[in-house]
């Protein structure tokens, strides 16, 4: 599978020159079949593995008490 995390970098971002990257990428158990990628502007983007659809996007400077994965 392939997927390109640029695509999921919002207008905003892009113009100001924030084109995101993939840190880390993780698969979750088959029963939930999804993709876990960390980006490198601290973000966790949930894939669906089968199509490369993006289900969810977290942004993780906004939790309390995170730090860069």
């Amino acid at each position: 599978m392939r997927i390109d995390v640029t695509s999921v970098t919002s207008p905003v971002e892009a113009a100001r020159g924030l084109i995101d990257t993939a840190y880390r990428v993780y698969y979750t158990p088959t029963n939930t079949n999804h993709l876990l990628v960390t980006t490198e502007n601290s973000r966790l983007l949930k894939f669906d593995a089968p199509t490369g659809k993006l289900i969810a996007e977290v942004r993780l400077s906004l939790l309390p008490n995170t730090r860069k994965i």
